[in-house]
């Protein structure tokens, strides 16, 4: 017979609390990142079928970007923000797990890893998620939409700087994940915050957060190769 560990693992994992099609998108998420990180994949391009499988260049790691958003939306009060003591506990909590994922970001930098590593850049984004916790869906949404928007252009503007080509450049741009864009990136992480205060379970759901991915998907930028120890990770 199963161990009680094992048992509460299950009942954690089948609870009717859990969100199937979340948990879809984790799975696919990380399906995704270790296609583009492991096979040889063509580019995407709609009008070749053959290249379907480039999908997961780009588009699975802002799939990351925007679940990272609905659990954040999620755990500081889903459809309705948590407000006094507990929204400064909730934040709290997510600054230190940005601390967290910034100094494992690091260390994985030492070790020299041949991709560019994303979570020094996932951690600046849960520290502006934190600024925006008591935020509701629609101001989110709208957010998310202006972001995607007009972020792209301070991005390409910074990226030219020639400060990139130094060797504090580059240190620099490891240490916050600059070659994420993550000014860009931030519009995912608020739509997926935003979606997290919609009715996840109401049939209406899907669609408009399907409309609204379609959308910002015109802001994904493919990761910036630099000189350096790391390979470019599209």
């Amino acid at each position: 017979m199963p161990g009680m560990s094992e048992m509460l693992r299950r009942r954690s994992l089948f609870a009717p609390s859990r969100i199937d099609g979340i948990d879809l998108a984790r799975g696919l998420a990380v399906i995704g990142m270790l296609a583009a990180h492991l096979l040889a994949i063509p580019d995407f391009d709609w009008t070749i079928p053959s290249s379907y499988e480039g999908i997961v260049h780009g588009r699975s790691s802002i799939l990351f970007a925007t679940l990272a958003g609905v659990s954040i939306g999620l755990v500081s009060g889903g459809p309705v923000p948590l407000r006094g003591p507990r929204l400064e506990t909730a934040r709290l909590r997510l600054l230190v797990r940005a601390g967290a994922i910034w100094v494992i970001g690091v260390l994985l930098l030492f070790l020299a890893v041949p991709v560019y590593v994303i979570l020094p850049a996932y951690a600046l984004l849960f520290v502006i998620a934190a600024a925006v916790l008591p935020l509701r869906a629609r101001t989110l949404l709208i957010a998310a939409a202006v972001v995607g928007l007009v972020a792209p252009f301070p991005q390409a503007a910074i990226d030219g700087l020639s400060f990139w080509s130094t060797p504090e450049g580059v240190d620099v741009s490891n240490a916050v994940g600059w070659h994420y864009p993550f000014l860009t990136w931030m519009a995912f992480v608020l739509a997926g915050m935003g979606a997290a205060r919609l009715d996840l379970r109401s049939r209406a759901t899907p669609w408009l957060l399907a409309l609204a991915g379609l959308a910002l998907d015109g802001g994904r930028r493919r990761p910036r190769h630099r000189v350096g120890t790391l390979r470019g990770l599209r």
